[in-house]
Formats: C-alpha cells, sequence, structure tokens
C-alpha cells in the first residue's frame, strides 16, 4: 500500500530569480531562502527565470507533439539494447522507477510497478560517452534545436542556482558550480496518458513511484493536472501535493548527490506522481485521470567528481554519513535499476 497523501495543497511564495543579479541585499536574502527552504520543506517555488512564459510554452507545446507521434516514429528515437544512460524515447512501461525506491538510503528494492508514463531524455550536444537519439528532422521540425537550447539555457539556470545555494551554506560561491564543467545532466519530457483510475489504485502500476533524483539539483515544471508529490520532511511517509499556479514557475528540489556531499544537512526530496484530484468520470461511470505532461531539468556533476561528506558539514555531532564515490559510478548503478 503507498504511504498516505494529504489534502494539504502547497503553494509555498515563490522566490524571484531575479533577485541572484540583483542588488547584494536582494542576492543574500534569496540565498537565505533559498536554503530555509530546502532545508525546512524540501523543495523552492522559483519564478521569473530565463525560461518563464513562452519558453516553457514552447516546451510543452513541443512535448505534446513528439509524444503524439506514432510509436513507430517514436522509435527512431528509442532506447538502444544494453544502453547505460537515459537518452532517447522510453515508451509506456519501460522504466521502473519502483526498483530505485529507497535507493538512496541503502535499500535495494524488490518491487516491479509498471510505470504508466513514456519519457524522451535528451544531455549535452557533444558527449562522447553517451550520444542524445532524435527523431527524424521531417517527423518533427525544430525539435531538436529548441531542445538543444533549451538544455544549454538550463545549464545557466543550474550554475546560478548552485551558486546561491553554496552561499547560503556559507561556502564559497563556486563550492558546487566547479563540478559541474562537462554539463553531464539530463534533461527530460514526460507524458502521462490518461488511465483509469483503478490503475493506478490497484498496486500493480504508478505514474512515478516514490524515489528521489540522482544529481545535485533538479527543476521541475508541470502542466496543472496535478497528481506530483513531496513526502513531507516532518513526517515521514506523508505526501503533500506540490502545486504551483503557472506552468512556468519551477519547482526546484535536490537530489542523492547534494544530500551526500552536505551529509544530510540538505536532503534529496522523495516525490512521486499518483492519482490527481482531477480525476473525472467518463460517461460509463469509470473514474479516469488525464493525460500529464511535465518537464524535469536534471542537474549532475561531472562523472569523474568525487562525492563524499564536505568537511563544512562534518564533526564529532555530525560524523560523515556517506561514504566516497565517483559520481558518474553512482549514477550508473542507480541507473542500471531502472530497466
Amino acid at each position: 500500500m503507498a504511504p498516505a497523501s494529504s489534502h494539504v495543497t502547497v503553494k509555498s511564495t515563490a522566490l524571484d530569480f531575479r533577485h541572484l543579479r540583483g542588488a547584494p541585499e536582494e542576492f543574500s536574502t534569496f540565498c537565505f531562502n533559498f536554503v530555509d527552504r530546502l532545508q525546512v520543506e524540501g523543495y523552492v517555488a522559483v519564478e521569473n527565470h530565463p525560461w518563464t512564459g513562452n519558453k516553457v510554452g514552447g516546451l510543452f507545446e513541443i512535448s505534446q507533439k513528439f509524444f503524439n507521434l506514432p510509436d513507430e516514429i517514436k522509435k527512431h528515437a528509442g532506447r538502444r539494447k544494453g544502453q547505460e544512460g537515459n537518452r532517447g524515447w522510453a515508451y509506456v512501461g519501460e522504466e521502473n522507477v519502483s526498483a530505485i525506491t529507497g535507493f538512496a538510503a541503502g535499500v535495494l528494492s524488490e518491487q516491479n510497478l509498471e510505470d504508466l508514463k513514456e519519457t524522451f531524455d535528451m544531455g549535452k550536444v557533444d558527449d562522447s560517452e553517451l550520444a542524445n537519439l532524435w527523431p527524424y528532422q521531417a517527423d518533427l521540425p525544430g525539435f531538436r534545436h529548441l531542445m538543444e537550447t533549451a538544455f544549454e539555457s538550463g545549464h545557466h539556470i543550474l550554475l546560478q542556482l548552485l551558486r546561491a545555494l553554496a552561499v547560503g551554506l556559507g561556502l564559497s560561491e563556486d563550492a558546487f558550480t566547479k563540478q559541474h564543467n562537462c554539463r553531464h545532466h539530463e534533461f527530460r519530457l514526460l507524458h502521462y496518458p490518461a488511465v483509469p483510475a483503478s490503475a493506478l489504485k490497484s498496486g500493480e502500476s504508478a505514474r512515478i513511484s516514490s524515489h528521489t533524483d540522482f544529481g545535485t539539483m533538479s527543476f521541475l515544471f508541470q502542466d496543472d493536472v496535478g497528481g506530483l508529490e513531496g513526502e513531507s520532511l516532518r513526517e515521514e511517509g506523508n505526501y503533500l501535493p506540490l502545486r504551483t499556479e503557472r506552468k512556468d514557475v519551477m519547482i526546484v528540489i535536490l537530489g542523492d548527490m547534494m544530500m551526500r556531499q552536505t551529509n544530510g544537512i540538505l536532503r534529496a526530496l522523495p516525490h512521486r506522481v499518483t492519482l490527481p484530484s482531477t480525476a473525472s468520470i467518463n460517461a460509463e461511470g469509470e473514474e479516469w485521470a488525464p493525460e500529464r505532461f511535465a518537464i524535469a531539468f536534471f542537474g549532475k556533476p561531472d562523472r569523474d567528481v568525487w562525492l563524499e561528506p564536505m568537511q563544512a558539514f562534518v564533526d564529532e555531532s555530525n560524523p560523515a554519513r556517506y561514504d566516497g564515490v565517483a559520481a558518474g559510478d553512482y549514477d550508473r548503478s542507480k541507473l542500471l535499476r531502472l530497466y
């Protein structure tokens, strides 16, 4: 049985990204509030960032066009057999996020829930270890250019937020940005087809099971359907709906690699996508979850970065909780459980 959901919807006041380039007082206030909310709530809503408005709208529009293509066409960009990383199109049910539930805490889940979603992933343009996979240009003109442009912009958004995080923690401004030179991030489009609510209530399927993200920092965008929930940092097992007022307000959360480096001072937020409150009853009297679209940018450090608790977060009262590991090795070990 899935952990309980609260009926309280979390709509925290968004921080203004423009303050990162504002007066020193505005910058300092942003950094303090950014860290405070991550410690207390596990997430931060941020508005007025470089993707605000038409840029996010354009990404949702092109995402819908891609997922509306016939599967036979999407297969041209489909994941390859034996592929280690997230690149290209993954069909509905190909990924099993339930297999990484609890991974950050050392739990090897034996769950095998079918993920009722399809995804498209890309990374940096010139990644020699993991090439991007694209549909044919004629099948979706402009798709590749828009995605590559957004990826580069996402990298710079990430760097500014990592800088704010470091300052808010009392570290040097480049404490985290210097780990992210190679752009080893992932940029993902997600589509959740409309499904009978019974499929999500059966315990055999999920839109996305509870999990934490792999990297250092992620930012998420969603449509107005709902269903995204984050686990309360105050009450284990209690999940709170995470909603934003607009599609272009980003939700920022932290991943495993940041939790390891801050020795648990900052926590990776367990989150999931479940039956939304917008579920409706069709003509046959069946309850259905409407289709849902979302966008995620997963910030990850360079693959050779050694992840271990920073000395600033280790002392006699809080000894190191995590062993050291290369970022690329940690990433691969978790990815291998997904497919």
